[in-house]
């Protein structure tokens, strides 16, 4: 355990060093990628993709070719480092609050509407500075005790001022899907095309608060609230699923890094001229609303009728859960109630009522489809 801390104490000292470096850059107005993973601590995907997406940034710098700023957080949670159980690695929910590490992050809207009431400008460039500066404020305002809390206010101060904030999960067993704020669409279009996401996944606050939509939700606040003044989405964040958790293999990895630098590239973080692509958007951006997480009304071991990848009808069977008290028990079957794609399923097959255990993308809200949509 001492180790862990020592490892917590490495990770605030070397965060508030570059946070005073930070300061300097954001009156100097220079733009920032900022990209982390493992915020789920057990999400492991993101390590390697930043594993090689580190070192293709370290050949490019040699040679001069970073242009603008672009931060790595190659592990943005040594807490959830450090929590194993029974020889598993558990990082998803903190072991001292119970708190998923991605929810409950700072809603800092009303506040910095405060700050900025009477300085916002017709300027949009001088804007965004008088926002960043009211947001820098507020999050070193709040007042932190616990360990994690510490941990998220030091993260939100580095990413706070950043033009791009990529937050890279992965979800059990998945393809490449994305979520961002309904207001920047389609401006990371490109980003979907250099992954090659089959989920674009669209929502004004899916609830919760993540990380990714504690920043862009400031903007959107804002935009909404002066509309008579130039306000941008000047964050432009989102949540980045690397498929699902065994996805960890140096092929998908440096396919992911490469990706990531092509879109650095392309945003002029990085001066080599982007190579021409064939790639095209799989599929354009759909509502979160539109995502039916189907459970199941039984307990039993699920036993998947479809796989990653399809496409489905409404009312088509796409599992069935099978009694194990009872072997002549007839199976419970499991029902689409919308047509779309299959894109998530549940590793976990001895299952409980009311556990989702596919995900599937419908592009048209669904009705019962509100409030958190988490």
């Amino acid at each position: 355990m001492a180790t862990y801390s020592l490892l917590l104490l490495r990770f605030v000292l070397l965060l508030l060093k570059y946070i005073l470096w930070c300061g300097l850059k954001l009156l100097l107005g220079t733009p920032r990628a900022y990209i982390q993973t493992s915020l789920h601590a057990d999400e492991l995907p993101g390590l390697l993709v930043t594993h090689h997406l580190l070192k293709m940034l370290d050949v490019a710098s040699a040679n001069g070719q970073i242009s603008q700023e672009i931060v790595i957080v190659p592990f943005a949670n040594p807490i959830g480092l450090s929590q194993s159980l029974m020889e598993q690695h558990i990082g998803r929910f903190s072991f001292e609050t119970v708190t998923n590490f991605n929810r409950g992050w700072f809603d800092l809207s009303v506040q910095v509407e405060k700050l900025v009431a009477d300085k916002l400008v017709d300027d949009e460039v001088e804007n965004v500075a008088i926002i960043r500066k009211a947001i820098t404020a507020c999050i070193c305002a709040v007042l932190v005790e616990r360990e994690e809390e510490v941990m998220k206010k030091e993260l939100y101060k580095l990413a706070c001022t950043a033009d791009i904030v990529l937050d890279l999960h992965c979800d059990a067993l998945a393809m490449m899907h994305m979520y961002t704020h309904d207001l920047l669409w389609p401006a990371m279009q490109d980003l979907c095309v250099e992954l090659q996401s089959h989920c674009q996944l669209l929502a004004d606050d899916s609830g919760g608060g993540a990380f990714d939509e504690s920043y862009s939700c400031v903007w959107a606040h804002l935009k909404n609230k002066y509309p008579d003044y130039p306000i941008p989405m000047a964050c432009q964040s989102c949540t980045v699923e690397l498929r699902g958790q065994q996805d960890v293999s140096d092929e998908l990895a440096l396919q992911d890094a490469k990706a990531l630098f092509r879109f650095l590239q392309g945003r002029g973080y990085i001066s080599t001229p982007l190579e021409p692509s064939a790639l095209t958007l799989i599929h354009d951006a759909t509502p979160f609303s539109g995502v039916d997480r189907l459970s199941v009304s039984s307990q039993g071991l699920v036993v998947y009728k479809v796989q990653l990848g399809d496409m489905v009808e409404k009312g088509q069977l796409v599992a069935e859960i099978v009694n194990i008290e009872d072997v002549d028990a007839p199976r419970v079957p499991v029902i689409a109630r919308c047509e779309g794609l299959v894109f998530t399923l549940s590793q976990n097959k001895l299952v409980r009522p009311g556990q989702a255990i596919m995900k599937i993308r419908g592009d048209i809200p669904l009705q019962w489809r509100t409030g958190n949509l988490l």
